[in-house]
């Protein structure tokens, strides 16, 4: 198993759909405070504040399409979930997932070498944890702002929303942090470009994934650019072994019949 082989983490449509979460989280985040910052005006009636950056006219719009969009990605997200039998980014044992996940907080201000301890699934027990969590909190966010919007509850469902929105930026805050410090430019490749991660990196930082590799066989994880290299060397070790059987089978046929023709000069000389 070559060390320098890519192994496969994300689907295309997966990378595809990680730079779509991040588009519309992102502008639910900016549109949200501007939002948030005109309730806060009206509520305390504190005038001015606007005038360093006013409000587009748009913004409710953006809000409301970028929400509908982290909605759409969520669906698609729980079919892919249900389709697949194999599940490794949901959280496996909560509790422990959750005190690596306040270890990393640990870690973020380099009171830790490491993000966690013990060795790495396919994901990461802060991975996990983290994600089960964006998961709940961008719920409870879409969840109240429709509420909200069909005016169930009132200005007590909006500040339900303020708050989940708050939790949002917290975790993306968290996140970004995470990467920032880490500055794995392998994984962040992984997520954001090509999904695949060199069999070298996995078998350093993903210790569990890559025993689980080799005792499965790497050809079902490795990339079709990957496997293609793979079997042209297969192809071409065989036709070499071949070529050289081929050559050593000559050898031994003329050697036998070199022996033949002496055998048989010999006996033509004896009286």
């Amino acid at each position: 198993m070559k060390t320098d082989s890519e192994i496969k983490r994300y689907g295309k449509i997966v990378v595809f759909q990680h730079w779509l979460a991040i588009i519309f989280v992102l502008t639910s985040i900016a549109t949200g405070l501007f939002l948030v910052r005109d309730w806060f005006i009206h509520e305390f009636h504190i005038y001015g504040a606007e005038m360093y950056v006013p409000t587009p006219d748009f913004t409710l719009s953006l809000h409301r399409l970028s929400a509908l969009g982290i909605v759409a990605l969520g669906i698609i997200h729980l079919a892919a979930h249900i389709s697949h039998k194999e599940k490794p980014i949901l959280p496996k044992n909560s509790m422990n997932e959750l005190r690596a996940a306040l270890y990393s907080l640990l870690y973020l201000v380099f009171l830790t070498k490491k993000m966690e301890r013990g060795s790495g699934d396919k994901y990461f027990k802060t991975q996990r944890i983290i994600y089960a969590f964006t998961v709940y909190v961008l719920g409870l966010a879409a969840i109240t702002g429709f509420l909200f919007m069909a005016d169930i509850l009132g200005e007590y469902m909006q500040i339900v929303h303020i708050m989940a929105g708050v939790l949002v930026i917290l975790v993306a805050v968290h996140r970004v942090a995470l990467v920032i410090r880490k500055h794995d430019k392998v994984a962040l490749r992984s997520v954001l470009a090509t999904g695949t991660m060199p069999m070298w990196y996995v078998r350093k930082n993903h210790k569990v994934w890559y025993e689980e590799i080799v005792g499965r066989g790497a050809s079902e994880f490795e990339t079709p650019v990957e496997a293609k290299k793979i079997k042209k060397s297969s192809v071409k070790k065989s036709k070499d072994a071949q070529a050289t059987t081929s050559v050593v089978s000559s050898e031994e046929g003329a050697c036998i019949l070199e022996d033949k023709g002496k055998e048989d000069k010999g006996e033509e000389t004896q009286p």
